[in-house]
């Protein structure tokens, strides 16, 4: 086993890059090299030399032997292991490779010295149970943090009594996922503190779950980020990042306006996914106030055509789930209770004279305007 192994950047290798920039490695395959003893190492992305050097085996053997079995297909898996074994040292090993310019079997007996010994050891382990678990755990840890989610939340966690404005079977729907294979999209609107970003939050964790690819970033770091790579004369490949995902997540739209590239960005994004991807995305404005979120209803008119053509909308309407935290806190008062106290407050200063009122207007005190009335 050599000390170190390149590799492409296939999905059961790698899962992205976090935040500073560094390799997220699969859980499962960074235990399997960790148990063969051998140090992985990633392809540069967007480089054709070291990408051809992983490539070029697999098309080798798929051309010169795989090719070469039809009309004689092996009866069982050892036949197949035979004949590999007979071609390998037969043909492949016989050949000049491209690389090192030197026939197989002279680098071999070169190398051999320096690499480690495979012999006693057993099979890698993975096995069901729970190390499987374990496994699946570590895997989903991974998945979550490349998501970028402010924060984990599920369904289970969501007080829809709070909100009896939301159609319990309308999410139930949503947690289907069949709008992420039907490439819909989710809006979910209402004012802020309702729940809008735990249910995007828990629908976009659910598939994960799943196995899908999900990604969250909020409106303004969005037309912020692409903005930047377009300067730089990038913006194509920084794309991709947000094209990728099966399901977008793009919160808060609506609190900060974008400028004319954010706007412009905003529309090239949701066109390229129209019909390719899912877009969940939270808003705290009606439709039609989004004009002045992206600075043109034209501008505005077209996105919500792309948005909305296979869309589910949902508006929640109620109370702040902060507000109600706060409520039991005693720092706000009981729900009900403030409307009573303005009523009564207006009651009082529908009771004063329109002569209290007067003097009390030309600067006498309360106590003052009392007296006189009287």
């Amino acid at each position: 086993m050599p000390e170190e192994i390149l590799y492409d950047r296939m999905k059961t290798v790698w899962l992205g890059t976090d935040e500073r920039g560094e390799i997220v490695w699969h859980p499962v395959f960074l235990d399997f090299a960790s148990y063969w003893g051998f140090t992985p190492r990633l392809c540069r992305p967007y480089r054709a030399q070291t990408k051809g050097k992983v490539e070029a085996g697999v098309k080798y053997v798929r051309r010169n032997f795989l090719c070469g079995l039809q009309g004689r297909e092996p009866d069982s898996l050892s036949d197949l292991n035979a004949q590999l074994r007979e071609w390998i040292w037969g043909v492949a090993n016989q050949r000049v490779h491209g690389t090192t310019h030197e026939q197989v079997t002279v680098r071999w007996d070169v190398e051999q010295f320096s690499l480690q010994s495979l012999a006693g050891q057993p099979p890698y382990p993975y096995v069901d149970g729970e190390l499987r678990k374990a496994r699946r755990t570590r895997y989903l840890r991974a998945r979550l943090q490349l998501a970028h989610f402010p924060f984990v939340k599920t369904f289970e966690q969501f007080d829809f009594g709070f909100q009896p404005s939301l159609d319990e079977r309308q999410i139930r729907e949503l947690r289907s996922l069949r709008f992420i294979h039907e490439a819909s999209n989710v809006i979910l609107l209402g004012p802020p503190g309702v729940g809008k970003t735990h249910l995007r939050v828990a629908l976009a964790e659910e598939a994960i779950r799943s196995g899908l690819g999900a990604y969250f970033i909020t409106a303004h770091d969005l037309a912020a980020d692409l903005g930047h790579a377009y300067r730089e004369g990038r913006l194509d490949r920084r794309m991709r990042v947000y094209l990728a995902p099966k399901v977008l997540v793009i919160d808060e739209v609506g609190y900060l306006p974008l400028d004319d590239l954010g706007a412009t960005i905003f529309f090239q994004l949701v066109s390229a996914r129209y019909e390719r991807g899912s877009i969940i995305l939270t808003s705290n404005k009606s439709y039609g106030d989004w004009g002045p979120i992206f600075g043109d209803s034209i501008i505005a008119t077209a996105i919500l055509d792309r948005l909305l053509h296979h869309s589910t909308t949902i508006n929640i309407r109620g109370e702040s789930y902060r507000l109600k935290d706060r409520r039991k806190a005693g720092l706000v008062p009981p729900r009900g209770q403030e409307g009573a106290e303005a009523a009564a407050r207006s009651f009082a200063s529908d009771s004063v004279t329109p002569k209290t009122r007067q003097k009390t207007a030309l600067g006498s005190t309360p106590s003052e305007a009392k007296e006189a009335h009287s």
